[in-house]
């Protein structure tokens, strides 16, 4: 993931600063990969969470991110994001 990360992430104008790896959970029930990573932005580093779901017929990514600068706002909701997610069967 981090190499594919370093290839696109200059595709879009930005640049992988930390990758902090990726992880195993359970997601609404379902077994998901949580990848989380910096990059650089516009307006300074940005946080960047990935969540791929997989489900029996299907695989969800939902991407979840915040500017650094803006931590004490976002970065609460983003867990509350994760945390609501719901995939009915």
């Amino acid at each position: 993931m981090r190499q594919n990360l370093q290839k696109l992430l200059p595709l879009q104008g930005n640049q992988l600063i930390e990758f902090f790896g990726s992880r195993i959970e359970k997601i609404s029930g379902h077994p998901a990969i949580v990848t989380e990573y910096r990059r650089t932005g516009p307006k300074g580093p940005v946080f960047v969470q990935i969540n791929q779901i997989f489900t029996s017929s299907q695989e969800i990514r939902i991407n979840l991110s915040y500017r650094e600068s803006e931590v004490a706002l976002w970065k609460p909701v983003v867990g509350k994001i994760q945390q609501s997610i719901v995939i009915r069967r």
